[in-house]
């Protein structure tokens, strides 16, 4: 076994907190990663930060309001399911960075689109969910 740690780390656009928290579960649980815990913490008069402790290490989310942009940062032990983030991920960049696949985090500016949202990660995971519970 190889000692390794994928990171990646970007900016986006959204800054709401459950929007956050709710794309990252799902992202999260769509890759197959394991949650340990989540922490979350919201700053007065504003600001959010949650972190994600998985098995596979962790995800950890800073949202500056006053600037509009949220950063976010994933480190994983599992190649695979970084690879699986990381295009999910993607889907919300037109002009994804090939550089950022390694372990050397870059930066970039993402812009969220909800309708991109819905149909790449929430759509898919609804659909999944009906079929395991046998309803249509």
């Amino acid at each position: 076994m190889q000692a390794k740690i994928w990171q990646h780390s970007a900016w986006i656009t959204t800054t709401q907190p459950n929007d956050l928290r709710h794309l990252f579960d799902t992202m999260l649980s769509l890759c197959g990663f394991n949650v340990l815990e989540v922490v979350e913490h919201h700053f007065q008069p504003q600001g959010y930060t949650c972190l994600w402790l998985l098995a596979e290490s962790h995800l950890a989310v800073h949202t500056f309001p006053e600037h509009g942009r949220t950063y976010i940062e994933l480190a994983s032990c599992n190649g695979n399911k970084y690879q699986h983030f990381i295009s999910l991920l993607s889907k919300f960049n037109p002009q994804p960075n090939k550089r950022e696949h390694s372990i050397v985090a870059h930066y970039r500016l993402l812009s969220i689109h909800w309708h991109r949202l819905f149909t790449y990660v929430c759509a898919p995971a609804l659909n999944a969910l009906r079929k395991l519970l046998g309803s249509h």
